[in-house]
């Protein structure tokens, strides 16, 4: 059972820009995977519990660099077309995301990412914002290209079909 909720709630954004419109976006961003860390480049396990229409609860483990384990159970709401919420409780925080997609153009997207966290028992700071950033610009840096790549492969492919 993880730590009860300690500390004031914190606010944390973050945007990135990526190469493939909206709607793909949105499938691939919510299509969790158990390879979803090697895309990003992180050291979690995944394990995705359940999958509907509407929602998917994942486990996410990491070891902790300065010893033990790292856990996450996320449930997430999906919202087509363009957003959808997660409610994340761990070791570490216990967080409410929301991410908002906009669409910039016809292969462009803009992803809003609003994280309120509270921290835990076990790990009672909050990381600065300029921590957050920097582990969400890696996280989404990889994801991006990622993403970046199956669009193209797409497109590819369906130029080949015709």
């Amino acid at each position: 059972m993880p730590s009860p909720s300690l500390g004031p709630e914190r606010v944390y954004r973050f945007t990135i820009d990526l190469a493939a419109p909206i709607g793909f976006v949105f499938r691939w961003a919510t299509d969790y995977r158990a390879n979803d860390s090697s895309l990003s480049h992180q050291g979690f396990e995944r394990r995705v519990l359940e999958r509907d229409r509407g929602h998917v609860l994942f486990e996410d483990l990491e070891r902790n660099p300065a010893g033990g384990w790292v856990w996450r159970r996320s449930a997430v709401s999906l919202r087509p077309p363009d957003a959808w919420r997660s409610h994340s409780q761990g070791s570490h925080r216990f967080a409410e995301i929301d991410y908002r997609l906009t669409a910039l153009g016809p292969a462009r997207t803009r992803l809003s990412i609003t994280m309120h966290r509270r921290a835990t028992a076990a790990h009672p700071k909050h990381p600065t914002a300029a921590a957050f950033e920097a582990d969400l610009r890696h996280a989404w840096t990889g994801y991006g290209r990622a993403l970046a790549r199956d669009y193209r492969a797409t497109r590819r492919r369906r130029r080949r079909s015709r």
